[in-house]
């Protein structure tokens, strides 16, 4: 549950401030030519904070030594992750990238019950973690947010408004965990 607790708190905020800069980010750290890419990386970052849901998975399965269980779940995983991948693709970038949204919600549903099982935790445990992941997630990335809004998404808003935001938003997150008396 720390794990969990220390997961929602950072890996939300930074997926989420990622997925809302990202036209920004990538022109500035790969050029225009990666422009293109924004709407993928912001798919791929949603994935991601719905991976993070299952975070140490694997570790967790090891440690009960139940390893065959988590190979056929891991059979399991890779299939569908591949038909959906694939699938995906034929909609192009954009359909590969939300294919990845698909399969960690996939991932979630196969994992989740076994998780509790072998952590004894229930929902009610994780969902205290999961709000205050999502209110500090909310209090880092409004601020890039509404500049990004302001400049109407464009992957061209000027990082003098941009970084700013970010800072304002990482503060506000600090300030969050301090309010929120998060065991961070």
């Amino acid at each position: 549950l720390r794990v969990f607790w220390a997961a929602t708190a950072v890996l939300w905020p930074a997926f989420g401030g990622l997925a809302v800069v990202s036209g920004p980010a990538l022109r500035t750290l790969y050029g225009e030519q990666w422009i293109a890419g924004a709407p993928v990386l912001r798919l791929l970052c949603i994935a991601a904070i719905g991976g993070s849901l299952i975070l140490m998975t694997w570790e967790v399965f090891l440690a009960a030594g139940e390893t065959r269980r988590l190979v056929r779940l891991q059979a399991a995983q890779s299939s569908f992750g591949l038909a959906v991948f694939a699938l995906g693709c034929l909609g192009g970038i954009i359909g590969a990238g939300a294919a990845r949204i698909l399969e960690a919600t996939f991932n979630v549903v196969l994992y989740r019950r076994h998780l509790a099982r072998l952590t004894e935790t229930t929902l009610a445990d994780v969902l205290p973690a999961m709000r205050q992941g999502f209110t500090l997630m909310a209090l880092a990335i409004t601020p890039a947010a509404l500049v990004m809004a302001w400049h109407g998404w464009s992957p061209e808003a000027p990082l003098v408004h941009v970084l700013p935001a970010v800072a304002v938003g990482m503060a506000a997150w600090a300030g969050g965990l301090r309010l929120l008396d998060h065991p961070l």
